[in-house]
Formats: C-alpha cells, structure tokens, sequence
C-alpha cells in the first residue's frame, strides 16, 4: 500500500519486493505501478519482472567485494549504490550515510576550499576514464574519517556499464612510515656530523700534547712531561666515556628489554639510593609524589630516565643554595606528565630546544659528555611517549617534563 501511494502522489514508482509463488517458494520481483486515465477513469498498471537472478548476481558481488583487501563503493550518475565492508572500516560511513556525492564531498573535505580543488579534479579524471574505458590514474587525499580523523587514501575509478566502481586504498600508515623514515634520516645525518665533531676534540688534544710531550722529552722537562701526560690521559679517558655512551644511547630500541609492570614510585627511590651519594654531598632533598602510578614498560631504561634526570638536577644548583628536586606527576590534556623539578641554575629560553642535542652541553665546565639527555630522549620516545623542558629563564628552576602515552598503566594500590 506504501508503494501505491506513493505512485498516486508521484504518478508512477518503482519498487522491489520479495513474492511469493504459488508453490511456497520466494524470489524477487521488480514492480513499476503507473497511474492513466482511460476515458472519464483513473486507471492503475502494475507489471511485474522476476528479477530473481539478477539480486542473486549483486548479492555474490557484495560477497566478493566484502572479501576485497581494498576499500570499494560503486555509483552510479550522482548517487552511491553500494560500499563494502573495507570501506566501512576504514573511513565509518555506511552507505545510509552517504547515499549521494553531495553528501559524501562536504563530509569527507569539510574545507570548501580543498573540497573544490578535488571534486574539479575527480569529475575531471572520472570523465577521462568513461571517455576512452580505462581505470583512472591514482589521484590521492587528504580525507576526513566519520570519527573526526584523517586518513590519506588513494582513489581509482573505473566505468562498469551506467555504473562506475572506486577503489580506496589507506595509504596513512605507509605515509606515517616514510615521514618517520626521513626524521631517521634526518637524525642519523645530524648524529653522524655531531660525532664526527665532537669526537676531534680529545683526538686534537692527544696529539697536540703528544707533540709537546715530544718536546719535554728531549729537554728532560719532567714538570711539563707529567702534566702533558695527564692531559693526555683525561683525553683519551674522555673519548672512552663518549664512545661507551654512544654504545649504549644506539642499543635503545635495537636490544629491548621484557615489558613488565614497573612501580614508578619504588623505581624512583631505587634511583635515590643510586645518586644518594651527590645528593648529599650537595646538602639536597628529593621530594617523590606518592600518585606516581604503576605502568607496562622496559624497567632498566625507565630507571635509566629517571635516574639521568635526577642526577641532572642536582649537578646544577645555585651557589650558596641546597638542591631540592620533586619528582611527581599531572594530568593535562587527558594524558599523564611525568616531572622532574629542580630550583637550580635554569635555562635561557633560546637553549632549551638544544639540550637533548647529542653532546650538548650548556655548561662547559659541567660534568658528563652530553649523552645523558639525548639517551633520555631516545627512551621515552621508544616508549611512546615525548619529552620537554619547562624553564621560566636564568635562575629560576628547570622542570623536565615527559609522556609515556606507549604504555598501559594502573593506580598503585
């Protein structure tokens, strides 16, 4: 009765139903009702079409399509008649969602201005491809998904008949590869200059000295032959620390240690009792938040994190004044920061961009070679997370802040 009415308003409709034969058994049928006056009455013509067949045919190549690895929708003129499951998956729109292209544009490229560059472009390439029946070239977006993300996918069109069949393919995670790839790339270009670099400056001391020593050895100045001896020694001493840390700041991420559940409150007083020794050469306390949570992570490196931050912290305090450290945690922006704070020294805002640099050192003078934060770095990002610095300026404190949004966590008891 639906489909009547709707004839009677529209004046014809066609519809699809499923018959019943007079045998019991179902099948499809296509029926068209069209309303027509005949003399002084209104008339009604319904023709029916077994049509059995062909649903038979669209369902198997809804199965076949359901099965694709590729994301498929088919259209025909301006309306989309079908999307498989990969589709669905990939971006969430089913195909109530969807039903024309002038729904699917501005969902899929809410910016007007994007929106237009691409549907020129498709329309354009859709009309080559049925012009000389051919797939269309790969044309790649930027699209947004139903949940608010965006994915780059890959589109090619091809004609079928009234019909045309697209094919997606999500090219994000292969992109996020390669843009990883180059920041390795990058990196590795920025680690292998620092190196080469800083890796001179004990070599041209050992031979600036030997040569000196040289000298001392020929006038039997036994003053200057010890102390260019000692010099000698501390280079070649410093160049093993370097390469040792090296060695070690390059296993992150190749030699992984067992997950395991890490109590970061015990971890961190683990770490006290390491460095218990400077602290209290400085006259220094070390404050630990009892909300530190238990996490999933590679203890040994973890303790590693925590233990070069607080070291860090109490070689730089201010003269005259005791170390105090506090090492806590904050929610901000639905994610848990991890700190290490610390009232000493600071750092000028120009530097903080440099301090997790490979052999960085703000402080000549200081101890250490400059390892210790980039190997810090190099750990929290391998554990998923990132890490910054917090220094209001020359004076007034340094907080190291980081993520571990890699891991799972739960509240200690």
């Amino acid at each position: 009765m639906a489909h009547i009415q709707q004839a009677e308003t529209d004046g014809s409709h066609l519809f699809e139903w499923r018959s019943r034969r007079l045998d019991g058994t179902l099948f499809w049928t296509e029926g068209a009702i069209r309303y027509f006056i005949a003399g002084t009455a209104l008339r009604m013509l319904v023709v029916l079409r077994d049509i059995s067949e062909r649903r038979q045919a669209e369902e198997s190549f809804r199965r076949t399509m359901d099965l694709l690895p590729v994301a498929v929708s088919v259209s025909q003129g301006e309306d989309v008649v079908y999307v498989n499951q990969k589709f669905v998956e990939i971006l969430g729109y089913v195909l109530n969602e969807i039903p024309t292209l002038d729904l699917w544009w501005p969902k899929a490229y809410p910016d007007e201005a994007y929106r237009q560059e691409v549907s020129e472009v498709w329309f354009q390439k859709v009309a080559e491809a049925r012009e000389e029946d051919r797939e269309s070239d790969a044309l790649e977006y930027h699209v947004r998904c139903k949940d608010g993300s965006y994915k780059d996918i890959e589109f090619r069109y091809a004609p079928l008949g009234e019909r045309g069949i697209t094919t997606l393919v999500d090219l994000t995670e292969r992109r996020q590869v390669a843009r990883e790839l180059e920041r390795k790339n990058a990196e590795l270009e920025r680690f292998t200059y620092t190196v080469s670099h800083d890796l001179k400056s004990p070599i041209i001391t050992i031979k600036g000295f030997v040569g000196m020593l040289s000298n001392d050895l020929k006038t039997g100045d036994t003053v200057n032959i010890q102390r260019a001896l000692s010099r000698i020694d501390q280079a070649a001493t410093r160049m093993a620390l370097m390469l040792d840390e090296l060695l070690e700041l390059s296993r992150v991420g190749r030699l992984d240690n067992a997950l395991e559940d890490v109590d970061l409150f015990e971890l961190v007083n683990e770490v006290l009792e390491i460095v218990h020794g400077r602290i209290t050469a400085n006259g220094g306390t070390v404050e630990v938040s009892t909300e530190l949570p238990v996490i999933r992570g590679d203890r040994i490196r973890l303790l590693e994190v925590f233990q070069n931050l607080i070291d860090n912290a109490t070689k730089f305090s201010k003269e005259g004044e005791s170390v105090q450290v506090e090492v806590g945690m904050r929610q901000e922006g639905g994610e848990r920061v991890y700190f290490v704070a610390d009232n000493g020294i600071g750092i000028r805002s120009e530097y903080r961009h440099r301090v997790f640099n490979l052999f960085e050192q703000l402080e000549p003078t200081g101890e250490g070679t400059g390892v210790g934060l980039a190997l810090v770095k190099r750990i929290v990002e391998h554990h998923g997370g990132r890490i910054w610095v917090e220094s209001e300026g020359e004076g007034t404190g340094t907080c190291f802040c980081f993520t571990l949004s890699g891991t799972s966590s739960t509240n200690c008891p």
